[in-house]
């Protein structure tokens, strides 16, 4: 059983999710209470965890009477993810390479933050920078990993004179957060429709860096790229939904 979690581990899933994955198969069709028990997972650990396998596609679910009953997708389906990723992977390596053959033969710098106090620093990277800082993001995640952390940034951006606009899933906690802390001078926020329109990451453009901050909660990491290509094309995809987005405005 161990060497299957660790493969598991290697395909991307997380120890739980490995554990959840494989009593799923070995008890089929079960309520998340049976697979609970199967996994030695305490049941609300265990529904979070199916949950996360919904969303990675190796896991379906079917509603009865009294419960939602979770069945496993065949293990062939590790196999079209690990295939429908090497693809995105392979599409991916182009933009890489003019990334990294700029004029000047100038290489893109890749920064990886982990832990708190990483991605602290890859917030107070866009303090430093001068111009308008971009961002899509989920404001509500964003408050409830963070805390108090995104009120001190939005003050230190205000100090630093940096203008912002911002995308963010709508929900009533973030538009209760922006109503009540009233906007700065040069902060723009614009909310879309949480049903069409789900980010995961916080994704920071400004100056010639992009900065993106996982919001899953036991993702706990932060990257910046600086490429000024690679930024200019993040602007232009910005304002673009930017100018759409007003289309989809959540109410």
């Amino acid at each position: 059983m161990s060497t299957l979690i660790d493969t598991l581990s290697e395909m991307g899933l997380t120890d739980e999710e490995a554990k959840v994955y494989l009593a799923a198969l070995s008890v089929w069709a079960n309520p998340a209470s049976t697979i609970a028990r199967t996994c030695n997972l305490k049941r609300e650990t265990c529904n979070y965890t199916l949950k996360k396998l919904v969303s990675k596609g190796l896991v379906s679910t079917v509603f009865r009477e009294w419960a939602t009953f979770y069945t496993p997708e065949p293990p062939e389906k590790l196999v079209t993810i690990a295939e429908s990723r090497l693809l995105t992977i392979s599409r991916t390596v182009p933009l890489l390479n003019q990334m990294m053959n700029q004029k000047g033969n100038k290489q893109a710098k890749v920064k990886m933050y982990q832990g708190t106090s990483g991605i602290e620093t890859v917030m107070e990277d866009v303090l430093k920078a001068p111009g308008e800082a971009l961002t899509y993001t989920n404001l509500g995640a964003m408050l409830a990993i963070f805390g108090d952390k995104v009120t001190e940034f939005r003050h230190k951006r205000k100090q630093s004179q940096v203008t912002s606009r911002t995308i963010s899933t709508y929900s009533p906690e973030a538009k209760a957060y922006v109503t009540g802390g009233t906007l700065f001078e040069g902060e723009q926020i614009l909310f879309v429709n949480n049903q069409e329109f789900i980010f995961g990451s916080d994704v920071l453009i400004y100056w010639d860096k992009v900065a993106i901050i996982s919001l899953e909660k036991d993702e706990n990491y932060g990257f910046i790229v600086e490429s000024a290509s690679f930024a200019r094309t993040q602007r232009a995809i910005f304002d673009l939904a930017w100018i759409g987005g007003n289309m989809f405005v959540a109410q």
